[in-house]
């Protein structure tokens, strides 16, 4: 998958949500080989493809934005009073499913 986040140039995000097996496959096979390279006890694993906009777009909507450098970050909406609401109040429950997924490959790939 390509997308932007932070460069002004299209990335390249593993698809976590393939469902052939091939995404798992190939992260395994990269994290193992790293790993071949430097001993390390854990990984951080930052952002992916929900992280980003215009999901493989040659040029995504945002480009022509004159605030895109510096987008403003997505944040739940405020309360009552101008306090933001909190991040388990409800929809927002739901804000760590994706790592719930991805988690599970993580898992088993360092076991």
């Amino acid at each position: 998958m390509l997308g932007v986040v932070w460069p002004e140039h299209h990335v390249a995000f593993p698809d976590f949500l393939d469902t052939t097996g091939n995404t798992e496959k190939w992260w395994i096979d990269e994290i193992v080989k790293d790993y071949k390279n430097i001993l390390y006890d854990g990984i951080w694993i930052d952002m992916n493809e929900p992280a980003n906009f215009g999901t493989n777009e040659d040029h995504p909507w945002y480009f022509d934005d004159p605030t895109h450098y510096n987008t403003i970050p997505l944040k739940c909406p405020t309360v009552e009073g101008g306090k933001d609401a909190e991040w388990d109040m409800p929809p927002y429950k739901t804000h760590a499913v994706w790592v719930h997924g991805k988690v599970g490959i993580d898992v088993h790939i360092l076991s």
